[in-house]
């Protein structure tokens, strides 16, 4: 349902392909102290949650009220 630095993973967060890329890797996440995501669009709503199944820890979501909305739905009935 989504990508980040290369990592395709489905909706339960489980790694599904890597893609060799130059630059941050999702490894250095872990790195990294406070995690800012910024996202728009309520079609991402799936691939939001899925990523924050990923990377296992919590940060801050930056998003717009449609995408908000969706993602808190999904959390209601998963």
């Amino acid at each position: 349902v989504g990508e980040v630095f290369g990592v395709f993973f489905d909706k339960k967060g489980q790694e599904i392909v890597r893609v060799p890329r130059a630059g941050l890797q999702l490894e250095d996440m872990k790195k990294i102290p406070l995690l800012l995501t910024i996202v728009g669009g309520k079609a991402k709503a799936e691939a939001v949650t899925a990523y924050y199944k990923l990377i296992n820890r919590h940060g801050w979501l930056i998003c717009d009220e449609q995408l908000a909305q969706e993602v808190l739905s999904l959390q209601l009935y998963n």
